[in-house]
């Protein structure tokens, strides 16, 4: 088997599954095409998105609307966008990490361009699956690199949302003695379960591929199992663990200027809500999703609601500043990005074939 070792990190891709790699990566252009193709597609998910949305709220009044609206407070709202921009620069850090463990051009310009080209392409593909392409254009020869780079850091950040959940909710039950969701803890639990099935079968390393004889018609798997040992792994465990206590503060300080007035407990609230929604990938940006999962998991907390407002607009509330500041204002400055970045490859290209006339003496 032949691997190589550029900067002592293990390129698995580059030797082993170019060939499938590059089927790998035409696959994923031509699945964002057909979605592209295929507005009806957008369009389904649009109407089940906006039909969620109206069955969570159609019990609001306009009377709780301008409740909800009196409760926005200047100094909260502005701290929870500071945290926010917190949160996000960690994910940046931790996203560079991955590139550098790739040896993918990662440089502050490129990590900070593919990350909101990111939030981008998630919002406006289904379950966020174009999100997997956002780094294909820095090395066009390594399209599998960027992809697998993606999906490790999108396992880092899911790991620690469904992780802290699962403490959320045993707090929930154990120190709070409310009944706890019990779907959610299963799914949960299975998942990590499973996490750690794969984390014991690269750690064991050669002897259980050998043993599997499944796995081991499959040698790309025992170098990427290789390859993840060379990952920095406590750097990658604080950044996510830091990035997502800060969406969970965040979250709470929402939670709290509209009414919920229990702080540890809106966060507690908050850790459930997010990884209860990592199960159902189902929604345009969770739009819908997020305010029924905040007010499912504020109703078992009704005495620390405040302020004459009910449970549905508080979440509905948080959920849509969460909305804009965590998703919709990332994914603008991905737009912008993108169309500056359109605009100056085009005038290059003018530029360039003015120049060629020139040459030739046109």
């Amino acid at each position: 088997m032949d691997i190589c070792f550029p900067g002592n990190r293990l390129l698995f891709y580059d030797r082993i599954v170019m060939s499938k790699g590059q089927k790998f990566s035409q696959l994923g252009r031509k699945t964002v095409a057909v979605f592209s193709r295929q507005p009806l597609k957008t369009i389904v998910r649009i109407v089940i998105t906006a039909g969620f949305v109206y069955a969570v709220n159609r019990n609001l009044n306009v009377a709780e609307i301008r409740n909800l609206l009196d409760n926005v407070s200047t100094v909260p709202l502005i701290t929870a966008f500071v945290i926010g921009i917190a949160s996000l620069f960690l994910q940046v850090l931790r996203w560079q990490v991955i590139l550098e463990s790739h040896t993918l051009p990662s440089n502050h310009h490129i990590t900070m361009k593919t990350m909101f080209r990111g939030f981008l392409l998630a919002f406006v593909t289904p379950g966020r699956i174009g999100e997997l392409f956002r780094a294909v254009s820095i090395d066009r020869k390594r399209h599998v690199a960027s992809i697998v780079a993606v999906m490790e850091d999108r396992t880092s950040a899911v790991l620690f949302t469904v992780g802290t959940g699962i403490i959320c909710a045993l707090l929930h039950g154990l120190f709070y003695r409310k009944t706890i969701f019990l779907p959610h803890i299963i799914i949960a639990g299975l998942f990590l379960l499973l996490f750690t099935t794969v984390v014991i079968i690269m750690r064991t390393g050669n002897n259980f591929i050998e043993r599997h004889h499944l796995i081991a018609r499959y040698s790309f798997l025992e170098a990427y199992f290789q390859r993840l040992r060379e990952l920095p792994l406590m750097k990658l465990f604080w950044y996510s663990l830091s990035a997502h206590l800060l969406l969970l503060v965040q979250t709470a300080l929402v939670l709290y200027m509209f009414g919920a007035g229990g702080f540890v407990e809106n966060v507690i609230v908050a850790g459930q809500a997010y990884s209860f929604m990592v199960f159902i990938p189902l929604f345009i940006a969770n739009i819908g999703l997020r305010e029924y999962a905040f007010a499912f998991f504020l109703k078992y907390f009704p005495e620390t609601v405040t302020n004459d407002v009910s449970v549905s607009s508080i979440a509905l509330g948080a959920a849509t500043v969460i909305l804009v500041m965590n998703i919709i204002i990332p994914a603008m400055v991905g737009l912008v990005w993108l169309y500056i970045d359109k605009k100056r490859v085009k005038e290059t290209g003018v530029s360039k074939q003015k120049q060629y006339r020139f040459d030739a003496g046109e």
